[in-house]
């Protein structure tokens, strides 16, 4: 029988697929090598379908990397507040890769709203699709605390939804 993770949620392999973005991943920078992508989950929304303001909790700490597939995805990271205020509203592009951690991941919760069009000229937003906001993972691996950018994305604040969500990895 496949052993318990931290969480409590039984360990399985991977589709291979699915190893095979994880590793990127990795390859990437985007983890470190001792601490890869420890779960995956996918989710598909529709227009007018989102997720209500939440954190994960432990089971995919210490980050969380969020990929939209094949539309764009509109995130947003609330205080964790009666009033939750807005501290980041983001746009990912398709196939757009933006992870989160630190006082994103403890602090705030995320949610991808329930919209049937993405608001793009709504001035609080950042686009991640605009040059100079998008990174590309090289053929050269990155380390440190840069390159937390592959495919796409942000380091700090991140999120993504939209058709084919994986996220929590």
């Amino acid at each position: 029988p496949p052993s318990s993770s931290a969480g409590g949620m039984p360990r399985e392999p991977l589709p291979s697929w699915v190893q095979s973005v994880c590793d990127e991943l990795v390859r990437c920078g985007v983890f470190p090598h001792d601490q890869p992508p420890n779960h995956v989950l996918l989710n598909e929304y529709r227009p007018g379908q989102g997720i209500d303001p939440h954190k994960d909790g432990p089971l995919y700490a210490p980050r969380v990397a969020i990929l939209s597939l094949s539309s764009r995805a509109s995130f947003l990271f609330l205080e964790d507040s009666v009033a939750r205020a807005e501290r980041a509203a983001l746009l990912l592009p398709p196939r757009g890769l933006l992870l989160f951690r630190d006082e994103a991941y403890t602090d705030l919760l995320h949610t991808v709203p329930q919209a049937t069009h993405d608001d793009a000229a709504r001035p609080s937003l950042v686009r991640l699709d605009l040059p100079g906001r998008a990174g590309a993972c090289s053929g050269e691996e990155r380390g440190g605390g840069g390159g937390e950018q592959c495919g796409g994305g942000e380091e700090g604040y991140g999120g993504g939804g939209g058709s084919g969500r994986g996220e929590e990895s």
